[in-house]
């Protein structure tokens, strides 16, 4: 009889007691300031998730948000892929949830009005940020074009100073994208190369921690499904969002309208397909991991398949 009662006190204590809450981690999201990144925020305007859920956080530059996302300040970041293969290379436990934009166009090399070809630009001072995607932008225009490395003089700057840059004179070309290329333009730029040149290589997605302080699944399917329901309201082209973007962006309704027809912007099927195996992610990774490797942008190759996390958006919560 003892025994028994052993047996069962010990089956009340382990089986019966009342388990311990699943512990509900706020998703703090980094992003930099670029037109794709906009349904986030439009989002968080409408207010189709709470900040208990979903706290966006705005940095001045991605390689800033790179930064905060492996010290562990933020758990999920809005990066380009090249960006998230930069990540992963440092041994940072990382995996893609969504995509939020193709660039079409978006990411540019634009050049003083008198330069009128690629072969002007020897010589000349070329401006890029110190990140990621100016270094793979600049990789792929060289291959492209056929110049070599020492053709051009570089010069690094944050891209909240490539308008103001340009405009001194300090730079004769500069690697940029909205709404700093916006500006650029306005002061009779020359557009010589464009992600229109590169298709399907400058995506831009939401990528989230895989360690301790990895979000909620509950707070991950909030996100997605007000990131979707935003998106639905945007292609819907209402006033008010564009002008709350516009607002936002610091440029006016008609840029903004120009910026987005050089993005593509993918609902969910359209993710779910790009995401997919044999789909155009994987392709880009698995290019873009070349690239960077043979340019010593990373130390090693990627199995990138396991970067992929198609789980979340695969299975939705209601958007309404």
């Amino acid at each position: 009889m003892r025994v028994f009662w052993l047996f069962f006190s010990l089956f009340l204590l382990s089986g019966c007691s009342p388990s311990e809450p699943e512990k509900t981690t706020p998703i703090v999201l980094g992003t930099n300031l670029w037109p794709g990144y906009e349904m986030m925020y439009l989002a968080e305007h409408k207010g189709y998730f709470s900040q208990d859920q979903v706290d966006i956080v705005q940095h001045a530059s991605a390689s800033e948000v790179m930064t905060s996302l492996m010290n562990n300040k933020i758990n999920a970041a809005a990066l380009t892929l090249d960006e998230v293969l930069q990540v992963w290379d440092k041994n940072f436990p990382i995996e893609v949830i969504l995509i939020t934009d193709v660039s079409d166009g978006g990411d540019m090399l634009l050049t003083k009005p008198d330069i009128k070809s690629i072969y002007d630009l020897k010589g000349k001072t070329l401006g890029l940020e110190d990140s990621a995607l100016g270094a793979y932008m600049y990789a792929r225009f060289l291959q492209v074009s056929g110049l070599k490395e020492g053709d051009l003089h570089k010069k690094t700057l944050t891209i909240d100073k490539h308008a103001d840059a340009f405009a001194a004179g300090e730079v004769d070309a500069i690697i940029t994208f909205d709404p700093q290329a916006a500006k650029i333009k306005a002061m009779g730029a020359n557009l010589l190369f464009s992600s229109k040149d590169i298709p399907n290589e400058i995506i831009d997605v939401v990528a989230i921690s895989r360690g301790e302080n990895k979000p909620s699944k509950e707070n991950i399917e909030q996100f997605i499904a007000g990131y979707y329901r935003a998106l639905t309201d945007f292609q819907a082209q209402s006033l008010d969002d564009i002008q709350y973007i516009s607002q936002r962006l610091g440029i006016s309704d008609s840029e903004t309208e120009a910026a987005y027809q050089q993005l593509k912007l993918p609902n969910r099927e359209e993710s779910l397909s790009m995401m997919g195996i044999g789909g155009v992610m994987i392709n880009s990774l698995n290019y873009m991991s070349f690239i960077l490797e043979k340019s010593e942008l990373i130390k090693k190759g990627c199995d990138c398949r396991d970067l992929i996390n198609i789980n979340h958006i695969a299975h939705p919560v209601s958007e309404k």
